[in-house]
């Protein structure tokens, strides 16, 4: 088994004239049949280029891998392997990193809804925030 990645080169619908590329992480595994070679792929994960240095996308990204990879029972060299393959391109953000960039979106969107003035939503997001201190 081995890492696949993949390049999309993708356009928004609504800005066609900006082109975004988004890497596709699939795991794959080779094998014979029938003396002809025979791969299947499982999607593990995407990131979209422009949020490679952005501390909650890598996140997400791992979250993914680690959902699809969670029913495999590799050896510690095979999985050493492939995360090696993965932390090539995204690199897994340590928690006080993600916490700040957390709180850093919600307070964002806090102060969004606080003008728009919804308290309700506002209410919501003071909860959540106080569950990241």
């Amino acid at each position: 088994m081995y890492v696949r990645w993949i390049t999309k080169r993708t356009r928004h619908k609504k800005k066609p004239y900006e082109e975004n590329i988004l890497y596709v992480a699939y795991l794959v595994e080779s094998k014979r049949v029938n003396g002809v070679p025979r791969q299947t792929a499982l999607y593990l994960s995407s990131i979209n280029e422009e949020y490679l240095d952005d501390v909650r996308f890598q996140r997400f990204f791992w979250n993914g891998v680690a959902y699809q990879l969670a029913p495999f029972q590799f050896s510690a060299e095979q999985r050493k392997a492939l995360e090696a393959k993965l932390l090539a391109k995204v690199p897994v953000p340590t928690h006080d990193a993600w916490l700040q960039a957390e709180r850093a979106y919600w307070q964002e969107r806090k102060a969004f809804y606080s003008w728009a003035r919804m308290p309700d939503v506002v209410t919501k997001i003071n909860g959540y925030l106080e569950t990241l201190a």
